[in-house]
């Protein structure tokens, strides 16, 4: 893959889903079906302009089966680098956007015996087309949901209507935890675990699963994690002995793309390994999560779209 494929798009319904999410329904202008996707799979929304512009991915909700629109939820997120604040506050029934074409990091793995899903917050998006998919085909799954408070619980009333005895709803103004501990040591063998949402929980999984003795093979996350804010650096590029300023809050990315160059891209958050670009020289400030310790030890290469460097010395075969 290089440059994802963008699409013109038109906004023709926002739904607002509690304070703090929002969904945003898509139609093509063009009028003409949208690409088939796959549950779990995102797109890349691109918004704004120049140095305010932004490039996010983010789960579609709908169903697969349903290409005369895509849908997406997006979480407000007050202090984060301003694209949730560009949806939220400036895009309206009637906006344009672009967006790219449909790609899963975090594919149903249909051989399971029964499929585990674990949620929180926004994290219940990608289960939304997961959940329509297991109904289809008779598929055995459990869905266990963690949110503040029903208020604050997207989508709640549809999983509780339509899934009865699949949802299990945890509460922390009800004083409900999830037990991750517990539910993935019941889970019986040839069950898959899959889990979205804030980082500690998806930490905690990944942790237990491993204490408990999973297969690696059965356990399946996705986070969605947007570039912290760091120092400011300059970078080199060898091949065209090009130095190019990076600021505080853009990604290494951001600042190649504001730049001129076609860098490939898919997640933008250091979990798909498409952005891999390799390092001469210099020592970056790996944040992402697809390289392996080795690989991060070694210096030799790095992902643009979340890592940094440590100081300006950073050269790259670019």
């Amino acid at each position: 893959m290089t440059t994802m494929f963008s699409t013109p798009v038109s906004v023709t319904n926002i739904e607002q889903l509690t304070p703090l999410i929002k969904a945003f329904t898509f139609e093509r202008t063009d009028g003409l079906a949208f690409s088939p996707f796959s549950a779990g799979s995102h797109v890349v929304v691109s918004m704004g302009e120049g140095h305010d512009s932004h490039k996010n991915p983010y789960s579609l909700v709908g169903h697969s089966e349903d290409l005369k629109q895509y849908r997406i939820a997006i979480r407000h997120e007050a202090n984060g680098r301003g694209g949730s604040t560009f949806m939220h506050e400036q895009i309206e029934v009637g906006s344009q956007l672009e967006i790219g074409s449909p790609y899963n990091l975090f594919p149903l793995h249909w051989l399971a015996r029964k499929h585990l899903f674990i949620a929180g917050g926004v994290g219940i998006t990608p289960f939304m087309a997961y959940i329509k998919d297991m109904k289809m085909m008779h598929k055995n799954f459990e869905l266990h949901y963690a949110i503040r408070n029903k208020k604050n619980g997207a989508f709640v009333d549809e999983l509780l209507r339509d899934n009865s005895g699949k949802i299990f709803i945890y509460s922390n103004e009800k004083h409900e935890p999830l037990d991750i501990s517990r539910l993935l040591d019941k889970q019986p063998l040839g069950t898959h675990v899959y889990v979205c949402g804030p980082h500690q929980m998806v930490e905690d999984v990944l942790r237990l699963s491993e204490q408990l003795g999973w297969p690696q093979s059965a356990v399946h996350s996705e986070e969605f994690t947007a570039p912290d804010p760091g120092k400011s650096f300059t970078v080199k590029l060898a091949r065209s002995d090009r130095k190019i300023h990076v600021s505080e809050r853009e990604s290494l990315l951001e600042a190649l793309e504001r730049s001129g160059l076609d860098i490939p891209y898919s997640c933008r958050g250091g979990a798909c390994g498409f952005c891999k670009t390799e390092v001469i020289s210099g020592t970056p400030e790996h944040r992402d999560y697809y390289l392996s310790d080795e690989e991060k030890s070694s210096n030799k290469c790095m992902m643009p779209c979340i890592s940094r460097a440590k100081n300006d010395d950073l050269t790259l075969d670019l």
